[in-house]
């Protein structure tokens, strides 16, 4: 999960000058949202890639795929105040300068899969988006961390 765990890092420390910023285990989570969370939160989870891609090139001889889903819920029957939040949050990964030493040292690319999908409102009228990315990590073992 260590993939995972950067992406919440990073959105954490690019948030933190916003009116409302994401932070860890109060409105930003992995893979569930708990049930004391509050309305609007943001949940990280990975799903099934594509397989490793072998390479001659030297440097990166072995690429991975994984891909992550971010999902964003709102306030109750606030749809425009969510999608901002979820469109703010592919704009932040979408403009990561890679690699990043700090935040991303494996990840050579993001690729957004599309833009924020509606999936409709949960039982108490909170708006929800996904989005789903595709990391392009350099899987070489030659003493990076491993994603």
């Amino acid at each position: 999960m260590a993939l995972l765990d950067d992406i919440v890092t990073f959105l954490v420390a690019q948030t933190s000058t916003r009116d409302t910023p994401l932070v860890a285990g109060v409105n930003l989570f992995l893979a569930r949202i708990p049930a004391e969370a509050p309305d609007a939160v943001v949940v990280v989870q990975q799903y099934e890639g594509k397989p490793s891609e072998f390479t001659m090139g030297s440097g990166i001889t072995a690429l991975d795929y994984p891909r992550v889903q971010i999902s964003v819920r709102g306030l109750r029957e606030d749809y425009p105040g969510a999608y901002a939040w979820a469109n703010l949050i592919r704009g932040i990964l979408m403009g990561v300068i890679l690699p990043d030493p700090t935040y991303f040292p494996r990840v050579v690319r993001i690729e957004s899969l599309g833009i924020p999908n509606p999936i409709g409102y949960d039982d108490v009228e909170r708006p929800k988006f996904t989005m789903n990315f595709q990391f392009h990590i350099n899987a070489n073992t030659d003493g990076l961390p491993m994603p």
